[in-house]
């Protein structure tokens, strides 16, 4: 078993500077360990920006404490300037210097080396990120994808060993999106970077980010894997932002199952079977917990599809009214109008109690 990384980022309980309006700010507790890439989700851009410039010092903290890479940067009652935290800031709006080149603004970075030093190691950056071709043309002259991997370049010079990143995901193109990711990943391990980026792209965070939070509201309703903040979430927000969600009624019993439109579930929480046998719950279910399923199965009608490649999506519609999406592997070509029969098959049976906010979780569950 590998041994965890120690921490290099840690707030505790930061209370960020409230704003005259808006809504109130709760306190913010998470960490981020060495060599990770994580990112923070919220609507509202502008929130992630002040978690960010907090962090990097541009802005005060109001309560609790800060940790960089073992250094308590900040607290109420002492804050350290931007320059001794360790850490690399890419703002969203202009973060390279307009005069200079790319490779001059990845040159900059470096001034702590020797000039030989200098030029083979923007050099390999410029190489490692693919833009050779624009060494010598100014932010300006670039497109939004290179300029993006140019940040990420003069970030990787820095020899900070934290990087903090707003709205590193704002391309259109998904493509470019998914490269960029990919790039982020296998550079900030090669050369030993912690990254924590903020954006209003689910699907960025679900692809590039080994952990992730969810903010809503001014509260951080859940620090977790991409994984679990979609098979597990611990609310019905954080269902619903992460993710295609459908929610059901059913029916909990004693005997370690749940009675819905989709059938009979069987799961293996005994306990809680024996604790909340006969209550009416809603349940959570993703498009990849369903699957076609056989004659004594529950069916439904297919009314409308989408075809993805690798898989198509399907639209259906249960006898009693309900709406599911279902993924299927492409050469599944079902059409629109028929009726098939699912079965449901998941890691995590998740339940909320009548008008609930918070999730359980009865853990694996498969059709009967």
């Amino acid at each position: 078993m590998m041994a965890q990384q120690p921490r290099l980022l840690k707030l505790d309980q930061l209370q960020l500077t409230p704003e005259t309006e808006g809504p109130a700010l709760k306190p913010l507790s998470f960490s981020v360990n060495r060599g990770q890439i994580a990112g923070l989700f919220c609507r509202h851009s502008g929130y992630l920006t002040r978690v960010l410039r907090t962090i990097i010092g541009l802005e005060p903290i109001q309560g609790g404490t800060l940790t960089i890479a073992g250094d308590h940067v900040a607290s109420e009652r002492h804050q350290w300037p931007v320059g001794k935290r360790r850490a690399t800031f890419i703002p969203a709006a202009e973060s390279l210097f307009p005069q200079l080149t790319i490779r001059a603004n990845i040159e900059l970075a470096l001034l702590q080396r020797r000039r030989t030093e200098r030029i083979q190691l923007s050099q390999l950056l410029l190489e490692q990120l693919d833009l050779q071709g624009y060494s010598e043309h100014y932010p300006h002259q670039l497109q939004e994808d290179s300029l993006q991997r140019s940040k990420l370049a003069r970030a990787l010079a820095t020899p900070h060993p934290l990087i903090l990143w707003d709205e590193p995901f704002n391309q259109p193109n998904p493509a470019e999106q998914l490269m960029l990711g990919q790039d982020m990943q296998q550079l900030a391990e090669l050369y030993q970077k912690t990254v924590l980026f903020g954006t209003t792209n689910v699907d960025a965070l679900k692809t590039t980010a080994s952990m992730a939070g969810v903010i809503h509201h001014g509260e951080l309703l859940q620090w977790d894997s991409p994984y679990n903040l979609y098979h597990a979430p611990n609310s019905r927000t954080v269902a619903n932002i992460f993710g295609s969600a459908t929610l059901l009624p059913g029916l909990l019993h004693v005997n370690q199952s749940l009675t819905s439109e989709l059938g009979t579930l069987r799961f293996n929480q005994r306990h809680l079977a024996n604790e909340l046998g006969g209550k009416s719950v809603t349940f959570l279910v993703r498009p990849d917990d369903l699957q076609l399923g056989s004659k004594s199965d529950p069916t439904a009608v297919v009314i409308g599809k989408s075809f993805h490649g690798t898989e198509s999506r399907y639209l259906l519609q249960l006898e009693e009214g309900s709406l599911l999406t279902l993924n299927t592997p492409s050469h599944n070509n079902i059409a629109i109008g028929k009726k098939i029969a699912v079965q449901c098959r998941m890691d995590h049976l998740i339940i909320f109690l009548a008008e609930s906010e918070q999730s359980l979780d009865l853990g694996p569950a498969q059709s009967i």
